[in-house]
């Protein structure tokens, strides 16, 4: 793997190191995954007011057909042998979402059996622009700010990446965060908080243990007004007409919209 930093690029910039590392290690991950033979090159530069940060590999590329879907959830790519080699999951989907929410974007360019090159590129003046933390008011990713500071929500995500995900998207809104693993973490969180309040429930419909259909009914059975969300990465309509049937307050489908996630957190906590 070779690294290139150009003497151009800042030494210190500001934004949110734990959302860039994630976008960084994915796309390296991609592309150590589909690089049998070659090379890996990580490059940085600054191009008028953008930090660009590219990942180009040599490995088996995508062919044009399929590059309009790459950052697609659940695209997956393959080619005469079946062999996916692309996008499977939520990883780039959500790496893009990612990228915009700190105020920039990821792109691809690509040729089959010659390899891929992810450009992720951020604001080079996101220090004046934004307080240390995050370049989180990004308006064209969230124009809805809330104040909860005495709300809680307990959040039931087996996947840390997702957890973070939304905890950095809520982080401006004051409201305290719980975090369950899987079901039984989130009903021994309920049953500890018992006496304490959980405004509201962030649930995921595929845990390890319990589902979450499973965990909803017994959530019921503890605190039966709380508002629980669904979350899911399946949107058929089948599976939207089992969560309502199921009586879930409502649902979201991953990758979740930023926006949507606070219109339906704050319509629910408002009743």
């Amino acid at each position: 793997m070779k690294l290139d930093i150009a003497q151009n690029v800042p030494s210190i910039f500001y934004t949110d190191d734990l959302r860039l590392k994630q976008i960084v290690s994915n796309l390296i991950d991609n592309a150590i995954k589909y690089t049998d033979e070659g090379e890996i090159t990580v490059s940085c530069t600054v191009d008028d007011d953008r930090i660009l940060l590219s990942v180009k590999d040599t490995g088996i590329g995508i062919s044009a057909e399929y590059l309009p879907s790459v950052f697609d959830r659940f695209t997956t790519v393959h080619h005469s042998i079946k062999k996916v080699y692309r996008g499977a999951g939520l990883g780039l989907s959500i790496s893009k979402q990612l990228a915009n929410l700190l105020g920039g974007d990821l792109d691809v360019t690509s040729e089959l059996k010659k390899g891929s090159e992810f450009i992720l590129w951020l604001p080079r003046n996101v220090a004046e622009e934004s307080n240390s933390d995050t370049n989180y008011e990004n308006e064209q990713q969230i124009s809805i700010i809330k104040n909860w500071q005495d709300k809680t929500a307990l959040i039931v995500e087996d996947e840390e990446s997702n957890y973070k995900y939304l905890k950095f998207a809520l982080l401006k809104t004051n409201i305290k965060l719980l975090w369950a693993k899987n079901g039984s973490e989130a009903m021994d969180i309920i049953r500890k908080e018992k006496k304490k309040t959980i405004d509201i429930v962030l649930l995921d419909i595929k845990l390890p243990d319990y589902d979450g259909f499973q965990v909803f009914q017994m959530i019921r059975g503890e605190k039966r007004d709380v508002p629980v969300i669904a979350q899911t990465a399946f949107t058929q309509s089948e599976d939207e007409r089992k969560i309502k049937n199921a009586g879930f307050n409502d649902f979201l489908a991953k990758p979740i919209s930023l926006n949507l996630l606070i219109q339906k957190m704050e319509h629910l906590l408002s009743k």
